[in-house]
């Protein structure tokens, strides 16, 4: 590993053991009689369910079916694995969440979960068969103009329902208030607009399904709810958004004024207790030395602005944070891809798009797109970030849904938070709180404006969410740095840095989008820009609030 990489880490889910592999061993499908279930599943009391891994090689695994037993597999996963051992019976009806944890050779441990809902009475006939998910999204027009969220129209109004593509051979559009509307032959671009419209009698809430069939794939489907409010003319357009607060530079950066981002520590500032101990355990956790790295090449944050003419993309993911579809596990959600967008080269495979008025972060982590999936874009896990509030999303001990704090980092944060730009560079200024990662942040452990944390790291250290600042008393105009060097450590005296993230190294975060990769290697900034020229020591933990342990008891 270089040492500007940092190693894996997992999304912070609250499995155990701790989840550090790239994922290739943790999915897994269900089933029932041979047949196989797809999200969301439903079963019967009377049906006996078994758990297919899609992959064999794991060391060890466990299951934990959500009703409070749990199954461990002690040589991993394999053909020859017993059926039985796989296979279970729920008691009562009820919603359960199983979550399969593996643990490979030389990935670590990872985990996924899934939600499935038991019925009584006997078996029902099993659904159609899996699909890619190639047709499945949609988006909202009202009388004929683009809605766009929240979904929110009045009654009277038509609500159209336009699919992102054609070439499905059957499609079924069910409103919500116990109607639909069926296309025995698939939507196509000829398809009748009285046959993707709707209008809704009475004022309320709705939820929508888009269902359809793929030639080769099976069916599927994606749902979004739609509010429909008294009044019989068309819903206005939405206001336009507010803007994040211009930064003292006048170069743009995300989140508003009081956002913990954006707000300078000062000079004496409250300190932890044992600030040098923890900053002596930080400086000395890396393997490839006591220097503070720049990620730039990899393991770091592509950041691209979308167009207003930038299509919008499905991405169906493994958990869905806030804004991201419907939320939760096996969610699909949509976001604008600009041409020639793709994810960090690494593992990690962040990317992060701002939307045409920079209001709205769209991030992912283990983001791909290639043949495999024919030609869709997928993730592990993507959520929005509103660019003009906090930047803090709700902590994992109190979130409902307990997905809205998750986000694209292991600590919660957006990919924008933190973020070292190019045009900030430019400007020499940069007017807010940067990003770091290290090898021995304290594990299961965050406090604000971190939301939940790694199960990386060490029994002690500055936990996801402390924030470290370099001595504001020293001039950093005589380290010998370049300019880019100098206001990187000036917003480390005035801003400082969160921790966000388990990482190899001692590492901070780069735009690696091919513009700024092109900025960056025209001289102006370079991973080890800062390797030998700054003491380590005149680092110091700045005083946090509440320190939340997630999941409990770890």
């Amino acid at each position: 590993m270089m040492a500007d990489a940092p190693a894996p880490r997992e999304m912070g889910l609250g499995l155990a053991p701790a989840g550090t592999g790239k994922g290739t061993l943790r999915d897994f499908t269900l089933q029932v009689g041979g047949v196989r279930r797809n999200a969301p599943v439903t079963i019967s009391t009377s049906d006996e369910l078994r758990l297919v891994p899609d992959a064999t090689g794991a060391l060890a695994s466990v299951i934990y079916w959500g009703d409070g037993k749990s199954v461990a597999i002690n040589g991993g996963w394999n053909s020859s694995t017993s059926v039985a051992l796989m296979s279970h019976r729920y008691s009562a009806p009820g919603s359960y969440q199983i979550e399969y944890a593996t643990r490979h050779p030389s990935q670590g441990w990872d985990g996924r979960v899934l939600q499935i809902t038991v019925v009584s009475g006997s078996a029902a006939s099993p659904p159609p068969p899996v699909s890619s998910g190639l047709d499945r999204s949609f988006s909202f027009a009202v009388d004929g103009a683009a809605l766009a969220a929240p979904f929110t129209i009045n009654a009277g109004s038509a609500l159209s329902v336009v699919p992102a593509s054609s070439g499905s051979d059957s499609s079924v559009i069910y409103w919500g208030d116990g109607t639909y509307s069926a296309m025995t032959s698939g939507w196509k671009a000829s398809t009748s607009a009285t046959q993707t419209q709707h209008r809704y009698n009475a004022p309320g809430t709705y939820r929508i399904e888009y269902a359809t069939r793929f030639p080769g794939y099976g069916w599927d489907s994606t749902v979004r709810n739609v509010t429909v409010v008294a009044g019989g003319a068309p819903a206005p357009a939405p206001a336009p958004a507010p803007s994040p607060a211009p930064s003292p530079s006048g170069v743009w950066r995300p989140f508003n004024a009081t956002s913990p981002w954006n707000t300078p520590i000062g000079a004496n500032p409250a300190l932890e207790p044992d600030s040098q101990a923890l900053i002596d355990a930080f400086r000395s956790s890396s393997p490839f030395g006591e220097h503070l790295d720049v990620n730039i090449a990899r393991f770091s944050i592509p950041l691209y602005q979308a167009s207003t003419s930038a299509p919008l993309q499905s991405v169906a993911v493994g958990l869905g944070g806030e804004g991201w579809g419907g939320g939760g596990p096996g969610a699909v959600g949509s976001m604008p891809i600009p041409a020639g967008a793709t994810p960090d080269e690494s593992f990690d495979a962040h990317m992060a798009v701002l939307s045409p008025d920079r209001t709205r972060e769209y991030g992912c982590w283990a983001m791909n797109f290639n043949g495999t999936r024919a030609g869709a874009w997928f993730a592990q896990l993507c959520a929005t970030s509103d660019l003009t509030g906090s930047g803090v999303r709700p902590p994992a001990t109190s979130a409902n849904p307990w997905w809205a704090a998750h986000g694209p980092r292991a600590c919660g944060f957006p990919l924008v938070a933190g973020l070292i730009r190019a045009d900030e560079i430019r400007a020499g200024r940069i007017d807010h709180a940067l990003v770091f990662a290290y090898p021995a942040l304290r594990r299961n452990r965050f406090t604000p404006p971190a939301s939940t944390n790694s199960s990386d790291g060490a029994t002690y250290g500055i936990p996801c969410g402390g924030r470290i600042q370099f001595d504001p008393s020293i001039d950093v105009t005589k380290l010998g740095l370049s300019p880019a060097g100098v206001t990187i450590m000036r917003a480390l005296q005035q801003y400082g840095a969160y921790v966000g993230d388990y990482s190899g190294a001692l590492s901070m975060y780069a735009d690696n989008s091919p513009a700024a990769r092109a900025y960056w290697d025209s001289g102006v900034l370079g991973t080890y820009e800062l390797r030998d020229k700054i003491d380590m020591s005149k680092f110091r933990v700045i005083k946090y609030g509440t320190v939340y342990t997630w999941p409990p008891g770890s």
